[in-house]
């Protein structure tokens, strides 16, 4: 089996032009601890396109997110749970079937908050067991 880097050092366009490709790793050093690596082509000097691979690093996961899903919400999914200051006991039913929703796409309702913390520790087990 060829390596990657064994075709695109022969590449070159149905005209026959070589096309020559640079690599840049970590092109943004601190986007949400997202790692972007990017390869552009080039024919003569002028790009002619490129791709763009990013991924987070567990490390910086763990360093961005310390409370795991929770941070992750808020910071990538661009809300809070529970709201800054606030607590479960205080989160009525609609916030926590909110909550549950954005982890799950599913329909879950609960009457209280002690229904919200069985299920809470079933998909936290759930998850865990899946990792």
């Amino acid at each position: 089996m060829r390596k990657f880097i064994d075709i695109i050092d022969e590449a070159v366009t149905k005209s026959g032009a070589k096309i020559e490709f640079k690599f840049e790793e970590n092109i943004e050093p601190e986007n949400r601890g997202f790692v972007l690596h990017r390869l552009t082509a080039h024919i003569v000097d002028h790009q002619v396109g490129y791709l763009k691979v990013d991924y987070v690093d567990d490390k910086e996961f763990e360093r961005l997110n310390p409370e795991g899903i929770y941070s992750w919400m808020g910071n990538f999914r661009g809300f809070s749970f529970p709201d800054a200051g606030q607590t479960f006991d205080e989160c009525t039913p609609r916030e926590l079937y909110y909550f549950a929703h954005h982890l799950t796409r599913q329909e879950i309702h609960f009457e209280n908050v002690d229904q919200f913390r069985v299920w809470l520790k079933e998909w936290e087990k759930t998850r865990s067991a899946k990792e």
